[in-house]
């Protein structure tokens, strides 16, 4: 089991570092995907390893469902809890956190796309 699961965060952070080359990082991002739940962590952990200054949200379907999470860089005002506290209370899930990170779930899957045109209107 643990060796099941040390395969799976390295195939997630392998995955989110692919995600990310994908991104611009000058500028604040919102992005959406599916994969495993160890996958939004390794996100924002690659968004720390990359000194990421802007604000980010991301979103990724686990299967069961909508995990988010927002990161607050140093050069931007946008406070990462209230990002994922809005996206929460607006889609009916739970979360919050801290001005610089936060995360949450959101128990309706179909509404990746509704959650991920609410998050790009968050960030910008």
């Amino acid at each position: 089991d643990k060796a099941l699961k040390k395969l799976q965060a390295s195939r997630a952070s392998q995955f989110a570092k692919t995600l990310l080359l994908e991104q611009d990082l000058s500028s604040s991002i919102a992005l959406s995907t599916e994969g495993p739940a160890a996958l939004i962590n390794e996100l924002i952990n690659h968004l720390k390893q990359q000194n990421y200054q802007q604000h980010a949200c991301c979103i990724v379907d686990d299967g069961n469902q909508l995990l988010i999470a927002a990161y607050s860089g140093s050069a931007t005002e946008q406070h990462a809890g209230k990002t994922v506290q809005a996206l929460t209370k607006a889609f009916t899930g739970k979360g919050g956190g801290k001005a610089n990170f936060a995360r949450g779930s959101i128990p309706d899957r179909k509404l990746k796309d509704s959650v991920l045109a609410a998050a790009q209107t968050l960030i910008n």
